[in-house]
Order: structure tokens, then sequence, then C-alpha cells
């Protein structure tokens, strides 16, 4: 019974995660880095709940067992069972690569725990969280209940985002004006919140469309379409192009995907449903022009037109010239790894095939910084805005190859899993593949010139392990389908059903402590403590302005 417990806490420490991180965040005013610092410190706060748990699931419910000597074709069977898994084992190898290269970091400790520890990044405290929350949903997604109200609660931080990014347009429009007039909603920059659709809109499109069949698909068809065009007005108020060409090439690998895996299409009924949406949002979005063309505001229609005629020459003017300079210095330190003039690097000859550590880029770029790209002591590069050249520069080649390896691993997989639909998946299930496959391509598209932050990160990672676990649920259910009766209990599970009908034995109870206690004390160290002192660094800087400087010496 306790075991059930401790499943139901690790879903609801996830669904958590994927609501509060993109929402959370403190006014601007009240600590230093209000949108970076509450969100990381929810994610890891969550994620340890989540790893005392399952530590304590895996204490309490361990039974040993028998070894066996043909581990390498047991390995194969377990492959072969749900090729889904090589994603499983590409995010293994990208968190070890993210190991090996954080001991061969120039500075260890910045690459453990972040050029800013407690703010959003690529250090290996972060990504270690990543995986975990990644792990943990790939073995505990067991139901269909629980796809969905994994899947809804994707939809609603996109739903909820989006309407605050809308409200701060329409009726906070002074807020605006920190980032140029674009809507920033919760995540405290247009290009975040960009990021963050480009995940959500797929996966609404999907659900929308996994019900068409059912006889209810009319009533919630408008329901559906509103949620979507919601999320596609938030996008076009960010004026941001990245995600506007990561949404479109998600929506068009959404569009292949489907006729690929024609078997959703069988349907008629699906097929109607699919073209009523799109008619709806068509009408929606009609809408949409008009209330920008009518708007005071900055962002308007023609503001709306201009940023997209600007896509067919970023590369020639304004930030597009900037990026570029930075993808090419970026590809000179990738390729050439200089060494600083001070210090003795002894491990300079393994740089290209591990790098410079996690979190390091931002001090080496000045080695092979163009020199027509501007920056001062307050103001310089610290990200590549390409990410497959910043995991190459920091992770070197073994990074580079595990970070493509595991989109093309998740890509492969969904392939096969939707070639293998009709007798692997049902239809439900398959429009949710073909979702999650566009949300990844299109964020992949989107990180050529962005930078992957908390809030799109917890929902890439978690849309990983739906991939990872679709399979084995359908087969879990087929399985409770075809059983007529119970079977009668082996001896060992006799044994098992007494022993937690009389409790856990206290070693395992006092081990389940212990851990608990140690990972508490290590989130509030590390999580809670920092945005403590984000609030008292904040206060300090008020009492300097107001002329109390006894007051803010003694707060820092």
């Amino acid at each position: 019974m306790y075991v059930q417990w401790l499943r139901r806490g690790i879903e609801a420490g996830w669904l958590s995660a994927i609501l509060l991180v993109p929402l959370t965040f403190a006014p601007l005013d009240s600590m230093f880095l209000p949108f970076q610092t509450p969100k990381v410190a929810v994610l890891r706060t969550l994620t340890s709940i989540i790893a005392v748990l399952w530590a304590s699931e895996l204490t309490l419910s361990w039974r040993p067992v028998p070894p066996t000597d043909d581990w390498w074709g047991a390995a194969k069977r377990w492959i072969v069972a749900n090729p889904a898994r090589i994603v499983l084992l590409a995010a293994a190898l990208f968190l070890l690569v993210n190991v090996f290269s954080t001991l061969w970091s120039l500075s260890v400790a910045t690459s453990l725990w972040g050029k800013t520890p407690g703010a959003d990044g690529y250090s290996l405290y972060n990504m270690a969280t990543y995986f975990l929350l990644f792990a943990a949903v790939a073995t505990h997604l067991k139901s269909n209940v629980q796809l969905r109200r994994l899947l809804g609660a994707v939809v609603l931080a996109g739903v909820v985002a989006s309407s605050y990014g809308i409200y701060q347009w329409a009726f906070d429009p002074d807020s605006l004006a920190q980032v140029h007039g674009r809507a920033f909603s919760s995540l405290g920059n247009p290009i975040f919140f960009g990021a963050l659709l480009v995940l959500t809109i797929p996966i609404t499109l999907s659900l929308a469309l996994s019900k068409a069949n059912s006889w209810s698909w009319a009533f919630w068809l408008p329901t559906w379409s509103f949620a979507l065009v919601l999320q596609l007005f938030a996008l076009v108020l960010t004026l941001s192009r990245g995600p506007w060409v990561g949404t479109a090439v998600a929506l068009g690998v959404f569009s292949i995907l489907t006729v690929y895996g024609f078997r959703a299409l069988r349907s008629r009924v699906a097929l109607r449903a699919a073209l009523l949406g799109v008619t709806v949002l068509f009408i929606a979005l009609a809408g949409v022009g008009w209330a920008l063309g009518d708007a005071g505001g900055s962002v308007t229609a023609t503001a709306v037109v201009e940023r997209g005629k600007s896509l067919l020459n970023v590369m020639e003017t304004g930030k597009g010239v900037t990026r570029t300079q930075l993808w090419s210095g970026g590809v000179a330190l990738a390729t050439d790894r200089p060494s600083f003039a001070f210090g003795d690097d002894q491990l300079s000859f393994s740089r290209s095939v591990v790098g410079y550590g996690p979190e390091m880029f931002g001090y080496l770029f000045p080695l092979k910084s163009p020199p027509e790209l501007p920056s001062t002591l307050s103001f310089f590069y610290t990200y590549a805005h390409n990410h497959v050249i910043h995991e190459w520069v920091e992770l070197g080649f073994l990074g580079l190859v595990a970070y493509l390896g595991l989109i093309g691993a998740s890509f492969v997989a969904a392939l096969r899993l939707l070639r293998l639909s009709s007798q692997r998946l049902p239809s439900e299930h398959q429009w949710v593949l073909i979702g999650i496959m566009a949300a990844i391509v299109g964020r992949f598209i989107e990180e050529i010139s962005g930078i992957a932050r908390v809030s799109d990160s917890t929902v890439f990672w978690v849309l990983l392990a739906i991939l990872v676990a679709l399979p084995a649920l359908h087969e879990s259910r087929a399985m409770q389908a075809t059983e007529r009766r119970p079977k009668r209990a082996s001896t060992r599970q006799r044994r098992q059903e007494k022993s937690a009908e009389q409790g856990p034995e206290p070693w395992r109870l006092g081990l389940v402590i212990v851990l608990a206690l140690t990972v508490g004390w290590f989130t509030w160290d590390k999580n809670v403590n920092y945005v403590h002192a984000s609030i008292v660094g904040a206060d300090s800087v008020h009492a300097m302005e107001a002329g109390d400087g006894n007051e803010a010496l003694a707060l820092i």
C-alpha cells in the first residue's frame, strides 16, 4: 500500500514541475534574477522530492534478484521489446558525457554548480535534474489516465502562460517596454516564451485530434481550437522569429507524420475533425489579425508583418549579423581549442574530445570573439545562441555526438513505432507520438538561433520520457485486458504480500529516513538558500538607493 502512495507522490511531483516551472516568477524588484531563480529552485526542489520518493520505493520494495549469465542477451531482448528504449540509452549517454566533461573542466566547481549557482544554465546539477525527471516519468508512467494528466498539464502550462502574455499586451502594455514591446509572459523573455509554445502547440493539436473518433469530438473541438488559437496568438505577440520558424516546422512535421502514420486517418470522423479544426483556426486567426490591426499598443499587424519580412534577410541585417558572428566565433573556438595565456592547461590535448566543461563558454569565447562584436566588462556573450555549437564547445566532440544522437534516436524510435503502429499502438497513442515528435523537431530548429532554458527544457525531457513509456503503456493495457481471471499467486508473491501487511523492516525504514534528511539538507542548501540570498541582495540594493548604507552593508 505504501508503495502505491509513493508512486502517486512521484506523479504529483512531475505534474507540479510541468505546471509550476514555466509559470513561477517573482516580482521584478523582489530579488535578483526574478524569473530564473524561482523556476530553477522549484524544479530542483520538486525533483529532489521525486528522488526521495523513488529511492524510498526502491528501498521498501527491493528483493534479491537471481543473477543471470546471459546479461548481454537479456539487454538485447530488453531493447528489442521496446524500440523507444534507445532514447533512454541516448539520454544516459548524454548525461555521462556531461559528467566526464565536468571532471575534465577548466573549473570543476563552475561546471558542477553553474556560473551563477541557483540560476538557469547547463551545469551538471541542472542536467542531472532533467535526467532524473526524465527517468522518473519513463519508468512510472503506467496508465492512459496518467498519460492524459501529464499531457493535460503540458497544454495547461501553455494556455496559462499564453493567457498572461495576452493580458500583458491588452491591459499592461507598460510592462512590455523592457523587452521592446514584446510579450514575455511568466518566462521573462519573449524568446523563452516562444520556445515553450513551440512544444505546447503540437501537443495541444495532438490531444485535440486524439479524440476525433469519439462521439463527443464535436463538443470538445471548439475548446481545443480556442486553446490552440490562444497559444498561436501569444506566439505572434512574442515577435520572436526563431520560435515562429520552429512552430512552422513543427506543424509541417506534424502533417507529414500524420500522413506517414496513415492508420490514424482511416476514420472519416478523424479527418472531418482535422478539417473542421483547421477551418476554425483560420477563422479565429482572422479575428486575431483584426485585433492586432485595431490595437494601439506596440505589437500591431504592421509590426508583425515587418518582423516576418526580416526572416528573409535575418542573416544580413540587425541581430542576424550578431548571431552569425557568434556562431563563427563558437565554431572557431570548438575547432581551434585555444587556451588561456596564463596557467597551464594540462588537459589541453583532450579539449577537442570532452570540451572545456559545462558553463565555460562565456569565459573562453573572448579568445575567438570576432572584433566587430560589441563586448564590455558589463556585457559579454555567455551563450552561442546555437545549441548545437554551444554543446560542441562545452562538451567537445563527444557532447556533439551525444546531443545529436539523442535527437536522432528519438526520431528514429518514433518512426519505427509509427511503422509498427498497427500492431503496437492505438490511434490515440499515434496522435500523441506524432505530437511529441513534431514538438521535438520544432524545438531543435528553434534552438539553432536560441537558448535552451529551464521551462522549455523541463517540458522537452518530459516529452522524451513519454516517448519511452508509450509502447510499454500500450502493452500493459493490452495485457490487463486479456487476463480473464487472476492467477494464483506464487510463494514468493505471497511472502511479499505478507511482508507488506506487516510493514517495512526497520533497516529499510531507517535508510529511507536517512535519504530524506540528506536530500532535504542538500536541497535547502543549494536551492532555498539561493532564493533567500537573492531576496536579501535585492533588499540591500533598495536600502542603498534609499541612502541607508549601513542597512545595505548589513544585508550584503
